[in-house]
C-alpha cells in the first residue's frame, strides 16, 4: 500500500470506521455485536472513546487507564463526538516529532509508530464489528485490511490475546476462502466471520 504520509494508515482506518458509526441509528443500539457481552451502544461508545484515548496517549506519552472512562458519547451527537476524537488523534499522531518518541503504552515502553499501528488495527477491526452488527458489507478498505493483517496483527503482544470475555483479541480462527480481506483480518484477531453476531 502506497502512502503519502506516516499517518495514512490510521487515517484510512478512521475513515472506514467512521462510515459505520455514521450509519448507526438509535434503533441499532441494542443489537448484538461480534464482541462478547457488547451491544452496539457499548461498541460505538468504545470506538469513540478509543479515538480520545489514543490522542491522550500520544499527547502525554503515556496511555490512560483502560478501565474507568465513564463518558457516554452515545447519549449525545455521537457522530460529532467521533469526528472530534478523530481530529484530536490525528493531530497528536501528526505533531512534529510525535512518531519519533516512545510511549508508555499499557505499562510498557513502545515506539510511537507501534501505537499508531495498534490504533489503526483496533479502530479498523471495531469498524468491522460494527458493520457486522448493522448487517452492512464487511468489505472495508481491502488494501488496508491486507496491510494490517500482514504487518500489525502478527505483532500483537501475547498478553493482548485470550479466551475470556475481557480479552482484547482472541486466538485466530479460520475464514472461508471467499471472505473479504477485512473478514480475514477479523478472523486473524479471533472474530467468527461465519456466524451471526
Amino acid at each position: 500500500m502506497r502512502t503519502d504520509a506516516p499517518t495514512d494508515l490510521v487515517e484510512r482506518a478512521f475513515t472506514a470506521t467512521r462510515e459505520q458509526v455514521d450509519a448507526t441509528r438509535p434503533a441499532h443500539l441494542t443489537l448484538s455485536t461480534p464482541c462478547p457481552a457488547w451491544d452496539v451502544r457499548t461498541l460505538v461508545n468504545h470506538i469513540i472513546g478509543g479515538a480520545y484515548w489514543y490522542a491522550e496517549a500520544m499527547r502525554d506519552g503515556v496511555s490512560p487507564p483502560i478501565e474507568g472512562d465513564d463518558d457516554d458519547y452515545v447519549a449525545g451527537d455521537f457522530g460529532t463526538a467521533y469526528a472530534e476524537g478523530i481530529r484530536q488523534a490525528l493531530a497528536a499522531f501528526s505533531a512534529p516529532g510525535a512518531l519519533d518518541t516512545t510511549v508508555t503504552f499499557v505499562g510498557r515502553p513502545v515506539p510511537a509508530t507501534t501505537v499508531l499501528r495498534l490504533c489503526a488495527l483496533d479502530t479498523f477491526v471495531h469498524g468491522w464489528d460494527l458493520a457486522r452488527a448493522l448487517g452492512r458489507s464487511t468489505d472495508l478498505d481491502p488494501e488496508l485490511a491486507d496491510v494490517l493483517r500482514e504487518h500489525a496483527a502478527p505483532r500483537l503482544p501475547d498478553s493482548f490475546r485470550g479466551t475470556d470475555d475481557d480479552a482484547l483479541y482472541r486466538p485466530p480462527v479460520a475464514a472461508p476462502p471467499d471472505a473479504t480481506a477485512a473478514d480475514h483480518l477479523a478472523a486473524a484477531l479471533g472474530r467468527s466471520v461465519t456466524s451471526d453476531p
